[in-house]
């Protein structure tokens, strides 16, 4: 059996997240569209907007790494004050 450290470490690991859901869950099926949408919409910007498309790629991926890394400190607490209570009682 695995400690719960070892699968949070497991689940953060992951390099391609379609490994983790499948190929046929919901999470792959928006992900094609979503490829499908990108694709069809930089076939027609120009090369200064594909540029300014890169770049509001890049503030987007940093913001969510931001925001991941907060949800997981809070759920790391989370767990961490629940084991202390359980501990106590």
């Amino acid at each position: 059996m695995d400690t719960v450290m070892e699968l949070l470490y497991r689940a953060t690991r992951t390099d391609n997240p379609l490994e983790a859901h499948g190929p046929d869950s919901a999470y792959a099926r928006e992900h094609a569209i979503r490829r499908e949408i990108i694709r069809s919409l930089l076939e027609s910007m120009t090369m200064e907007q594909k540029v300014k498309f890169d770049e509001y790629g890049l503030a987007d991926n940093r913001a969510r790494e931001i925001l991941n890394l907060e949800s997981f400190c809070q759920a790391f607490h989370l767990g961490a004050q629940l084991t202390a209570e359980l501990l106590q009682s």
